[in-house]
């Protein structure tokens, strides 16, 4: 099988190859995709490619995902290309070609690959309302007296009108040079453009009737149709809609619709312009606007099914905040998951809440955590490890990457199910033989296919790999493991011939090597000394590439990939694969930057001369791709122009907080401890944080806080 070495970080896809070195990196925003429904039901791949090629797009066929309901008379396609313009494109040219006119075609987000980790935040969706046609009704009565009783009973909301509480203005008195008196006139507003007098009075009491009543004329006159055509208009002046949707609800005073547009910059921009404007329809009424932030989450559904009590105590909270949440129907193996709301930054704190209910707990005895690479080698130790499933009420989840066991479900229960699987990987453990690959060859013999060996000749379910430790463990008898150790032997590659030149001191710290380990070029290094090389790749200026220094640094083998694989444990090599992104990241400030929040690891592409807006996906903080800076309802000549004190109170209050920007990229950076010596997490500079003076190392910063500051500062 052919390993994938494509990884999720910084909210990126990022492929790697040779020496660890990144090779490639996709965000979200590189993609773009569209749907198009009403295809025929025979319709398949190469009919979508062929009709996108007829008008000048020609794909290949896996950018095409075929979708046809059981039963339906027509399908529909989702077409997705690494092209953030393709959309776009497609949309107008399918639109206008002649003799496509029942095909609908609609720019969507883009749709990530099934198990990915990326939550989906969405925060093109405005929502928009406007008061209906109303009513202005004066009930005259001949006594304040029962004209204050009517009032009151109108505003506490025991007087209804067709079902619903209204406004009512305090008794005034009227003709007071009446021969007879006074009347006394209670004013109701906001009535709805149908009401009738029967539906006024239906409610007051034959003692409180009024002695005459006053319909006014609707605010004014409504055609659902155009006026929704006209509001729509005035969101086109600012971008294109993917979707628009009117509520068909005629009870509620206001109509609601909702609008989705291409892009976030045109949706804020809509709500930045048009809110509170008043109606082309109606002078008096005005247009509301609220931007909706959306984040989505994909989770298993066995997951869902033990942390959902968990879920539902958070949803009151988040309900009182205006925040909502709604989990879809299951799709197979999954759940969709779904947070909005009108308040970012309470989305965002809902957000983190619900993160940390889906991420399950790391189960951890005596400061370590607890590992078992496969229950299902020992049958009895499988059941066992159902039945602490099905006794506490949780789904146990091993995290094969880490090399972690995580448990979902009632937080009651993790300190149950961690002495549990403690008791049961001991038992487990000791009830199993452990063949260490120690010697040269059979950890390599091992990963290219000779394990698949060993297993089919001792029977499924006799042995597991556990490649974080690098052992095998075999179940069963004595006679068994001897099997196993013999198909091992038989297996390994005949021992290298050492030739009178060949050095057994580690390149690095030219000393014996200490649990050593073999490159394929035949240098022994010490264990810890080449995962520091390999670590210490990311602090060189060059671009990031695990090399062999063997033979006083003249051999430069650029390692492959699946041997630095296979001679790290399985975190290590992670943090190998992160180091060499994070590097990445810092050489291409002209490519990537990362989000401004402090300490947030996600990256967003620069966008010269198109803005764009990013919103980032951990902390939904909103920036402008192209100027570096968030600036909603602005353009970015705007932003640099700004004359209302925005930018001097952001920088009063970074001040405040003790945040500070990168001199050389304007990366935020915060110190909560350790010394003045700082490393930009954006291009790498070596920072001062005294006086911002920027070095190429860190030894040079250094000194220059001893000569000028007295001291580094601890």
């Amino acid at each position: 099988m052919v390993e994938n070495w494509t990884r999720e970080l910084g909210g990126a896809w990022v492929q790697f190859g040779q020496g660890a070195t990144t090779l490639k990196v996709s965000l979200p925003s590189d993609f773009s995709a569209i749907q198009i429904s009403n295809l025929p039901a025979w319709g398949a791949v190469g009919y979508v490619t062929k009709l996108l090629a007829n008008v000048g797009l020609v794909l290949p066929a896996d950018a095409v995902r075929i979708m046809k309901p059981a039963g339906a008379d027509n399908c529909s396609a989702i077409v997705k290309v690494e092209d953030s313009t393709f959309a776009k494109s497609a949309c107008s040219k399918l639109r206008t070609c002649t003799g496509l006119d029942n095909l609908q075609v609609v720019s969507i987000p883009v749709p990530v690959p099934a198990g990915s980790n990326f939550h989906q935040v969405d925060c093109r969706q405005v929502r928009c309302s406007w008061h209906r046609p109303a009513r202005t009704v004066c009930l005259s009565f001949g006594s304040n007296e029962v004209a204050w009783r009517v009032f009151k009973k109108f505003a506490s909301g025991k007087y209804q009108i067709l079902g619903s509480k209204v406004a009512a203005k305090v008794p005034i008195a009227q003709n007071n040079d009446r021969r007879d008196g006074p009347s006394w006139v209670v004013k109701l507003t906001g009535l709805a453009e149908t009401v009738e007098e029967g539906d006024i009075t239906k409610d007051i009491t034959t003692s409180e009737k009024p002695l005459q009543m006053e319909i006014g004329e609707p605010t004014y006159v409504s055609d659902m149709e155009m006026d929704s055509t006209l509001v729509k208009s005035m969101l086109y002046e600012f971008g294109p809609l993917e979707r628009w949707d009117v509520s068909n609800d005629d009870k509620g005073r206001r109509i609601k619709a909702r609008a989705t547009f291409v892009n976030e910059s045109q949706a804020r921009d809509a709500v930045s312009s048009l809110d509170k404007k008043p109606l082309p329809f109606c002078d008096s009424g005005k247009l509301f606007l609220q931007l909706v932030t959306c984040v989505k989450f994909k989770v298993s559904t066995r997951v869902y099914g033990v942390v959902q009590k968990r879920i539902n105590s958070h949803k009151a909270a988040w309900e009182r905040k205006y925040v909502h949440f709604l989990a879809f129907a299951p799709r197979g193996s999954y759940r969709i998951l779904k947070l909005h709301g009108e308040n970012r930054q309470l989305v965002a704190e809902a957000q983190r809440d619900l993160e940390a209910i889906i991420a399950g707990h790391v189960m951890r005895m005596n400061g370590k955590s607890l590992w078992y690479p496969n229950f299902r080698v020992n049958g009895d130790g499988y059941k066992r490890f159902k039945k602490i499933e099905e006794d506490l009420g949780v789904v146990i989840i091993r995290d094969v990457r880490s090399s972690q066991i995580r448990v979902f479900g009632p937080e009651e229960s993790f300190a149950l199910a961690a002495e549990a699987l403690h008791r049961l990987i001991q038992d487990v453990t000791s009830a199993s033989h452990i063949i260490s690959l120690d010697q040269e060859g059979e950890l390599q013999w091992a990963c290219t296919g000779g394990f698949k060996v060993l297993e089919a000749q001792l029977g499924h379910g006799k042995a597991v790999f556990d490649l974080s430790s690098r052992r095998i463990l075999v179940h069963g008898t004595e006679k068994v493991v001897a099997e196993a150790r013999l198909i091992i032997a038989r297996k390994q590659t005949k021992p290298m011939k050492k030739d009178s030149n060949c050095q057994t001191d580690c390149p690095v710290c030219f000393c014996e090597a200490e649990e050593s380990l073999r490159t394929s070029c035949g240098h022994v290094y010490c264990g810890m000394c080449f995962v520091n090389m390999c670590r210490a790749e990311a602090s060189t200026s060059k671009e990031f590439c695990v090399t062999c220094v063997g033979d006083s640094g003249r051999c430069s083998k650029v390692l492959e990939l699946s041997e630095i694989h296979n001679l790290l444990l399985s975190e290590t090599f992670e943090d190998v694969l992160e180091a060499s992104f994070a590097s990445h990241v810092r050489r291409h400030p002209d490519q990537f930057r990362y989000c401004p929040t402090p300490d947030c690891s996600q990256i967003y592409r620069i966008t010269s001369g198109l803005p764009r807006t990013f919103t980032c996906g951990k902390c939904l903080v909103s920036t402008c791709t192209s100027c570096l800076a968030p600036h909603p309802g602005m353009t970015c000549a705007e932003h640099k122009g700004d004359a209302t004190g925005g930018v001097e109170a952001l920088n009063k209050i970074k001040e405040e907080l003790g945040v500070k920007d990168c001199p050389k990229c304007s990366t935020a950076m915060e110190k909560t401890e350790g010394c003045n010596h700082m490393t930009c997490k954006g291009c790498g500079t070596h920072i001062c944080w005294l006086c911002l003076a920027t070095f190429g190392e860190s030894r040079a910063c250094y000194d220059h806080m001893r000569r000028l500051h007295g001291g580094i500062g601890i």
